[in-house]
């Protein structure tokens, strides 16, 4: 993750969790030929993966990615003072759902 934030622009984004439950459960990150699956409720917010999901310059592409930026946030902020300078807030989504109709794709 650390290689992908000096590197990369974009990355494909995609997060799961568990129905009826708010925090997510599993994220997905891809970039390139390569893919990266982190089950995210078997560990602490690692400070690669919170630079890379924070910083606006990297756009983070997916269907309902503002959705699934929130549930990152909420996952890496439980338990972070408001006022901290750790709290998580995810910058540089772009979702593909209204590009593809403009493309006449959806």
């Amino acid at each position: 993750l650390t290689r992908w934030s000096c590197t990369h622009r974009v990355l494909g984004l995609d997060v799961e969790w568990v129905a009826g439950s708010r925090p997510a459960a599993l994220l997905q990150l891809s970039c390139g030929d390569e893919t990266v699956v982190v089950q995210l409720s078997k560990l602490a917010p690692p400070e690669a993966l919170l630079r890379l999901l924070a910083d606006p310059r990297t756009s983070k592409v997916g269907v309902g990615v503002a959705q699934d930026l929130r549930r990152l946030e909420t996952w890496a902020n439980t338990g972070v003072d408001a006022c901290s300078s750790r709290r998580l807030s995810c910058g540089g989504g772009v979702d593909l759902i209204p590009i593809a109709v403009r493309c006449g794709c959806a």
